[in-house]
């Protein structure tokens, strides 16, 4: 679609020589099941295979994937559009999801993240609700020695509702789940909070039928749709923009 061939064309060459992780080696983009390392100790047969859900144009799908085949990861793949009703009998709101037996839903692999922190970031934070998809995070950024990685296990509302203890962020990435009503207080905090400075960038993400109301200093360099998902870039301003 027309997004994701935007995307292609602003894409940049990584080159891997100049990251900042301390890394042994390039990590294959694509990684078969022959290609899985070997397991260290038996899985236990839980009686159900976890599921996967992704779309067929989301590029973090694509990274869960090849990380979860390189783990060994057994899973099954549902495509969530496709699929809508398993998906919301599920309560999935976006993709890529993983849901365990149990019931436990894992939204996100930290994948923007994680490139940013290899690309000369400074320091990374990133901010989980849920306990074991903050440990899955950590145990990640451990896997890779990504020592300007930080895991936060909070609530966004709550940590940009007080003020920030340290410097303003350079660059901030939003892309919360869906119809949540989450995407507006997160962004009242980060402005009011002083999160934000004048040239600070965020990346906001949303469903298409939703317009979210965004603070008036921050004017936005582009945006562009795919599918039924929304995401622009925007840059903060001290005074109001003027349209």
């Amino acid at each position: 679609n027309a997004g994701k061939t935007q995307e292609f064309k602003e894409r940049k060459e990584y080159v891997i020589a100049h990251s900042l992780l301390k890394h042994t080696g390039p990590v294959p983009l694509e990684c078969k099941p022959e290609d899985r390392p070997e397991k260290t100790e038996e899985k236990k047969d839980t009686g159900e295979t976890p599921i996967l859900f992704i779309s067929a144009t989301c590029p973090n799908c694509k990274i869960a994937m090849n990380y979860m085949d390189k783990m060994g990861f057994d899973y099954k793949k549902v495509l969530a559009v496709e699929n809508a009703d398993l998906a919301k009998s599920y309560g999935v709101k976006q993709a890529p999801t993983l849901v365990l037996p149990d019931g436990t839903k894992f939204a996100g692999a930290g994948a923007i993240g994680f490139e940013a922190a290899s690309r000369y970031a400074r320091k990374v934070v990133m901010v989980e609700l849920n306990p074991r998809a903050a440990s899955a995070l950590k145990a990640n950024a451990e896997s890779i020695r990504a020592e300007n990685v930080e895991v936060q296990v909070a609530d966004a509302r709550e940590l940009v509702s007080r003020p920030c203890a340290g410097d303003a962020y350079d660059v901030v990435f939003l892309d919360p789940p869906y119809h949540n009503n989450l995407l507006e207080p997160v962004c009242r905090g980060l402005e009011a909070g002083g999160f934000l400075k004048d040239g600070s960038l965020v990346y906001v993400e949303h469903a298409a039928d939703e317009m979210p109301a965004l603070p008036d200093t921050w004017e936005m360099l582009k945006s562009s749709r795919a599918g039924a998902c929304v995401y622009s870039l925007y840059v903060k301003h001290q005074m109001p923009v003027v349209s």
